[in-house]
């Protein structure tokens, strides 16, 4: 008796048993048993499990029980034994190859690389080159409350080769139904991003599927002619009004004090005051090359006078970190004026 108790093995190829089976297919009784048992070894390859290790062992019951001689020693086993042990590992090895199969389809499909494109995404936060809001924006697209997201479609669970370009823009026309062009770039944007896995873990060949034409939803800025900006500014001036001495308030520098004494009231945005500091505000735009979106980070300190090395004559300085790198850009005044 061996070291794990079996008693008896009878490997079927060396009986010479004729039949579809796994060649390491052996049955065998054990001390704690009166059954043969079936068993047979599928390698890493049969399981699908390329990067493992080794194999694994599979054994079963027959329920067929073993025949003793009078003094204990266990008979060879009849042929019902041998039937079922075929019968069985014939069934166990098909189920393998199914489970592999499905494991395979599973693994190509886009649902899979989406997946692919979290983990991407989560190594990249770990390592401080993308934030979680970056994520969360792609998941949004991927699976949303309203049951538009990308993997609540059916080619989502297909072969990411199999998804035609006629999927996609059937998707984007039942979008575009819904909520017109809002965010249809940005779903563009995240199905590329799943392609763009695909292609670098599996199928560097991989084309992206043909997105239907999609309209810009940029609005481009509006400039005004140098006499409506003259008309704007003459307006302004006009509404922030006069002093008592009859002097235009837009034309002189007034002290904190003086400021504060031109008429103004919390409640209403139309007074002399707040057209005042808008004359301003656009002359400063008229002059420099400040951006709206910068006006929230503006401060004292972030204006400076400098002398032209080669003129003598002082500008205006403007000095703003930028918001992505956080390096400081200075810009000098477009006119003498500022």
């Amino acid at each position: 008796m061996s070291k794990y108790g079996v008693l008896e093995t009878v490997t079927l190829a060396a009986e010479g048993v004729r039949g579809n089976y796994p060649k390491s297919l052996r049955v065998f009784v054990k001390a704690h048993s009166p059954y043969w048992v079936a068993e047979f070894y599928a390698t890493k390859d049969d399981l699908g499990l390329q990067y493992a290790k080794r194999g694994k062992r599979i054994c079963a019951s027959t329920g067929v029980k073993a025949d003793f001689d009078h003094r204990g020693r266990v008979l060879p086993p009849d042929k019902e034994a041998f039937r079922r042990a075929i019968a069985w590992a014939r069934g166990k090895t098909e189920g393998i190859k199914a489970a592999v199969e499905e494991r395979v389809i599973l693994k190509s499909t886009f649902r899979h690389y989406a997946e692919q494109l979290e983990k991407h995404f989560q190594r990249l936060v770990e390592k401080g080159l993308k934030t979680k809001r970056a994520w969360y924006e792609h998941q949004l697209r991927l699976t949303n409350t309203k049951g538009t997201g990308i993997l609540q479609q059916e080619w989502a669970n297909w072969d990411i080769n199999e998804i035609g370009s006629v999927e996609i823009r059937r998707f984007f026309e039942d979008l575009a139904a819904q909520y017109g062009d809002k965010q249809i770039a940005a779903i563009k944007t995240t199905i590329r991003a799943v392609y763009e896995r695909a292609m670098e873990e599996d199928f560097p060949e991989l084309v992206y599927p043909k997105f239907p034409l999609i309209k810009s939803t940029e609005k481009h800025p509006t400039y005004f002619t140098a006499g409506e900006w003259q008309k704007l500014l003459v307006k302004c001036r006009q509404l922030a009004g006069k002093d008592t001495d009859g002097k235009w308030l837009t034309s002189k520098i007034l002290s904190r004090k003086e400021f504060l004494c031109i008429p103004h009231d919390d409640r209403i945005y139309k007074t002399q005051r707040n057209y005042l500091e808008l004359y301003h505000l656009l002359t400063l735009f008229g002059s420099t090359f400040i951006r709206a979106q910068d006006l929230y980070r503006l401060k004292v300190s972030t204006f400076a006078p400098v002398a032209d090395k080669k003129s003598g004559l002082q500008y205006l300085a403007i000095r703003l970190s930028d918001t992505k790198t956080g390096t400081v850009r200075e810009t000098t005044a477009s006119t003498e004026r500022a």
